[in-house]
């Protein structure tokens, strides 16, 4: 069980790939992962970052539908554990549905369970977005801000006149 937490351009999902392409390149082979996003933009760009990071295998990338009841079609827990190491990802915890995320989390007991979490976008207590409340040493803390998430000059910068510029 494993907790990145940080805000926006923290690097949460950077952090994770690198892991698991490290992991990969080590030998020690995670086994299947699966990754689960509350949307399609972040499933992409998951995606593109798997490619971009050169992790191989099939990418098993999921977004469940919104409002429906999930079937995970296998049982989570002990008895599911997958003597191979199987992972679960779950990206930005906080945007899922909270049965949908609870479900999701149950897929993860008896196998390795890793996930992305944004306090600060959360709408409900830090104890709420968890089946079972991590422990201090299950989270990692990602406060160094790696990438802006808006570019206030490439936002702006073609309203400033240019040197001569009348304007």
């Amino acid at each position: 069980f494993l907790v990145l937490r940080g805000a926006l351009g923290t690097g949460r999902h950077d952090a994770l790939l690198r892991g698991l392409a490290q992991a990969q390149r080590d030998g020690a082979d995670p086994g299947e992962v699966t990754f689960w996003c509350p949307d399609p933009a972040t499933a992409a760009f998951i995606a593109r970052e798997c490619v971009r990071l050169g992790l191989s295998g099939p990418l098993d990338i999921r977004v469940p539908a919104r409002g429906t009841t999930l079937d995970l079609g296998r049982p989570g827990g002990a008895e599911a554990a997958d003597p191979a190491g199987a992972v679960v990802v779950m990206c930005e915890v906080q945007r899922f549905e909270p049965e949908t995320r609870y479900r999701i989390a149950q897929l993860g007991r008896g196998r390795r369970l890793i996930m992305t979490v944004d306090p600060a976008a959360a709408d409900e207590p830090w104890e709420h977005l968890f089946l079972t409340t991590p422990r201090a040493d299950d989270i990692v803390e990602l406060t160094v801000q790696q990438r802006l998430a808006r570019r206030p000059w490439a936002e702006v910068g073609l309203l400033a006149p240019l040197e001569g510029d009348p304007g």
